[in-house]
């Protein structure tokens, strides 16, 4: 365990951001099982009245999750970038922070999306 260093590089950030980004795809190709049968077996319960809506709930939980996963891949692979073109020995400061602001924007999974049309800026 000892002497072990961590080696960041651009290519190491793109293999990264390529797999987060690819967390996108699975979540997005999950499918929340159609409450039509269980609500047709279930008329008039409270139950049966809830099904749909859970339904609905969870498919933009997921599309959600999704776009997260996406959006994360394309801020690690846009500091990535940055990185390789940056000579600075700021770098690793201004790779923080633009992924620090990035996710920031992205707000509480939970909470209504914010807009999409902000960009982070490298400082």
């Amino acid at each position: 365990m000892g002497g072990e260093i961590l080696r960041v590089t651009p290519e190491n950030l793109q293999l990264g951001a390529k797999a987060i980004a690819g967390h996108a795809d699975s979540v997005s190709g999950l499918t929340v099982p159609d409450p039509s049968a269980a609500v047709s077996a279930l008329p008039g319960t409270a139950t049966a009245g809830v099904l749909t809506d859970g339904q609905d709930a969870a498919k933009a939980a997921l599309k959600k999750a999704s776009g997260r996963y996406s959006r994360m891949g394309t801020l690690i692979d846009n500091v990535a970038t940055a990185f390789a073109e940056e000579s600075s020995s700021l770098v690793g400061y201004r790779m923080s922070v633009a992924v620090g602001n990035g996710m920031t924007t992205m707000g509480d999974m939970s909470a209504p999306p914010r807009s999409t049309t902000s960009q982070p800026v490298l400082v």
